[in-house]
Formats: C-alpha cells, sequence, structure tokens
C-alpha cells in the first residue's frame, strides 16, 4: 500500500485480491448512454411485445428518455449549463436507468427474445454453453478409513496417480447398498 491507496499489480492489489466485475450493458459516458438509450427507445417502441414488454412499459420509458434528453440538452450547453441543471439531469438520469435495467431483465428473462433481439438492442448476448464429455475413464475410489459407521473415501483419476480431477469433472455421486444384489440403476 502506498499512501494509502491500493496499488492494481496485474490484477491483484496488494495485501488483497479482487475479482473483475462483468462488463455493465449501460454506457458510462452520457453522450454514450444518450445513443444507447434512444437506440433501445426506439426499438421497444416499435415493437414492445416482440421484447416480452407491454405498450405501457415502452411508453413510460419512452417519456423518461424525453426527460433525460431535455435535462442533458441544457447541460451540454456552456451558456444554460448550472448546478441545479445537473441535479435535475442527474435525477433524470437516475430514474431512466433504473427502469432501463428493469425492462432489460424483463427482455433477457422473455424466452421469445433471440439473441439478434439482445444483439440489437445492446444488452449482453450470453454465451452459449457447450456440452462437455464425461469422463474416458471411471475413478478410481480408495476406503482410506472404515470407523465404525464413518467410511473415509479418496477418489483419484484412475490414469493420474495425482490428485487433479479430470478434465470436464466437477462432482462425483457415491452410492452406497447394503444387502445381497445391488440395483442396476
Amino acid at each position: 500500500m502506498a499512501n494509502g491507496r491500493w496499488r492494481a499489480v496485474y490484477g491483484i492489489r496488494e495485501r488483497q485480491a479482487f475479482m473483475a466485475m462483468p462488463k455493465d450493458f449501460v454506457p458510462t459516458r452520457e453522450g454514450d448512454l444518450d445513443e444507447f438509450v434512444h437506440n433501445f427507445d426506439s426499438r421497444i417502441t416499435a415493437s414492445p411485445t416482440t421484447f416480452g414488454l407491454t405498450a405501457a412499459d415502452a411508453t413510460a420509458f419512452h417519456a423518461l428518455v424525453v426527460a433525460w434528453d431535455a435535462a442533458y440538452s441544457v447541460t451540454k450547453n456552456r451558456g444554460t449549463r448550472s448546478q441545479s441543471a445537473v441535479i435535475v439531469k442527474d435525477e433524470k438520469k437516475f430514474a431512466m436507468v433504473t427502469k432501463l435495467r428493469e425492462l432489460a431483465r424483463i427482455v433477457q428473462a422473455y424466452p421469445g427474445t433471440t439473441n439478434e433481439d439482445r444483439s440489437l438492442l445492446g444488452l449482453t448476448v450470453p454465451s452459449e454453453r457447450q456440452p462437455q464429455p464425461a469422463p474416458a475413464f471411471a475413478p478410481k475410489l480408495n476406503v482410506v478409513k472404515v470407523d465404525r459407521n464413518l467410511v473415509s473415501v479418496q477418489l483419484r483419476d484412475a490414469q493420474n496417480l495425482s490428485r487433479v480431477r479430470p478434465d470436464f469433472a466437477r462432482a462425483a455421486n457415491v452410492f452406497s447398498f447394503v444387502g445381497e444384489t445391488a440395483p442396476t440403476t
């Protein structure tokens, strides 16, 4: 720690590791935000049901965009920019971004929304999950210790002597059976 501040070094802060947050879909620069919300507004106003929204949702968002636009245009001009105008703009921006996030959650959750629709709206497109194959070999199970009715086992990759899990393996299900013949399924 130098001068009371954290110094980032290759993604690790001194004395504390941190995790990178996923990129937010809402632009941070107000000029970019203005373009983004106009695109989002025009597309959901044209056909709200395509994205799982209602006409009332689109109309309410459009009213917030118009209010934001008016407040933003006042603060862009040096002659009309004042502290009170910036406060009004920030309040309008907060209300608009809050509604934007609410509508984006609805659009993302709507089953009829395609990835192309998400991309056109400027929303995050989820990556396609690739199915992972099952391990090629059955694991090796060693009984380490038996203490009355408590059995400690060690599960390892049968092809590798180290303690590393096989590729794509996340968990193992261990079943036990007491009786003469074990069930087949």
